[in-house]
């Protein structure tokens, strides 16, 4: 609710990028190939994040608990949520980034080889001041883009990085404690399940950045 203005920036940016990629660059952004896309992805995602939390509640239901676990649900499900959130906006500024560095390549291999082959290219429009300048204004948004990103939230994602690596930490010394025997075994049940979502979790932000780092000229302009 407080960065609502942050956000609201952060969307026209999005919006503007994409519109810039359409009219400057003529590149056909197909939405409905792009939702399937993350549509498929992100449903994995969800189940094998949230998927895991059913399976902890179904065991814990049926078992008699003395733990946090209610207490604590409603925040194990804000705090994954919210790391799917931001996994999935990064995600797009990395496709981004591929289309832009895909036209950024044709660009430096048209200048490099001369091959003038392709009769469909127009060489004369691609190797012009105005084409140049096209590339220019769209890394600038982009750029402005990683910017708005890191200032929204790059303090969510470091914390998300901190709780979810001291969540795995204390969840292994609840299993090395069930393994002495010290609780019940079906607590090994419940400490996998939350270990899986949170690797999980931690795998994919990870890649992504990766991702991100890598298709940036420069690791100034890399979240996280």
């Amino acid at each position: 609710m407080f960065t609502y203005g942050k956000y609201y920036e952060l969307m026209n940016t999005y919006n503007r990028v994409q519109f810039l990629m359409k009219h400057l660059l003529h590149i056909q952004l197909c939405t409905a190939k792009i939702r399937q896309r993350q549509r498929r992805k992100y449903s994995l995602l969800i189940v094998a994040v949230h998927g895991s939390l059913v399976a902890s509640i179904i065991i814990i239901a049926i078992k008699t608990y003395n733990g946090y676990f209610w207490y604590a649900l409603m925040a194990i499900i804000i705090l994954r949520s919210r790391g799917i959130q931001l996994i999935f906006l990064l995600d797009y500024i990395v496709y981004y980034m591929e289309l832009f560095n895909v036209k950024l390549r044709a660009l430096i291999s048209c200048k490099i080889d001369r091959n003038y082959h392709l009769l469909d290219i127009d060489y004369k429009h691609l190797e012009s001041f105005e084409y140049l300048q096209n590339l220019k204004s769209i890394y600038q948004e982009i750029y402005a883009l990683h910017d708005k990103y890191n200032d929204l939230y790059g303090h969510s994602l470091a914390s998300i990085y901190t709780v979810v690596v001291l969540d795995i930490i204390i969840n292994m010394y609840w299993t090395f404690l069930t393994l002495n025997e010290y609780y019940e075994s079906y607590y090994n049940y419940i400490t996998c399940a939350t270990l899986i979502a949170l690797y999980v979790i931690l795998f994919v932000m990870c890649y992504t950045a990766e991702q991100c780092e890598n298709q940036t000229c420069g690791k100034k302009t890399c979240p996280v």
